[in-house]
């Protein structure tokens, strides 16, 4: 199972991943980055996958259904089909329609994350999104984006979790 590390403003790795996603997405506030450690099985597929490759880090917006603010281990994430954080979390990104799409920016992957909450109506909840930041190799640009055929091509590596 993945191990889910909240990562503390201070960290190295916080400010850099913050840093990165801000400069696309400077009018966000950021809630908490997650740094995700992936199964070893799912790891060693990537890696595999990967031989002498390069990867790419780029950004996966999705939707959620659940409190992705509770998500602090693999227990609590929710068993909704529906619910792409917690589906990439415990399985790794699946294919749709063929491919897995990503941007290389923030802002671009911002448009897929949903305006609410699957079944969140109403408008008093805070609305929180969620970005996935991968590693990413065999990806081929396409109008902006990048789109990978396979899904051991993107290893997830931290969840942003932001709203406006």
């Amino acid at each position: 199972m993945a191990t889910l590390t909240y990562l503390k403003s201070t960290d190295t790795e916080y400010t850099s991943i913050s840093t990165q996603f801000m400069s696309g997405l400077s009018h966000a506030r950021i809630h908490s980055i997650i740094k995700i450690d992936m199964p070893s099985d799912i790891a060693n597929r990537h890696e595999t996958f990967k031989s002498s490759q390069a990867a790419l880090r780029l950004y996966h917006g999705t939707k959620h259904c659940c409190d992705i603010t509770k998500i602090s281990d693999f227990s609590k994430l929710c068993q909704n089909s529906g619910c792409g954080v917690c589906g990439i979390i415990r399985y790794g990104p699946r294919l749709s329609n063929g491919y897995v799409w990503f941007g290389p920016c923030s802002s671009i992957s911002d448009g897929y994350t949903g305006a609410r909450p699957v079944g969140i109506m109403d408008p008093s909840i805070q609305v929180l999104r969620a970005i996935f930041v991968m590693d990413v190799v065999s990806a081929t640009g396409s109008h902006g984006a990048y789109i990978v055929p396979n899904g051991e091509a993107a290893l997830p590596r931290f969840l942003i979790i932001y709203s406006y």
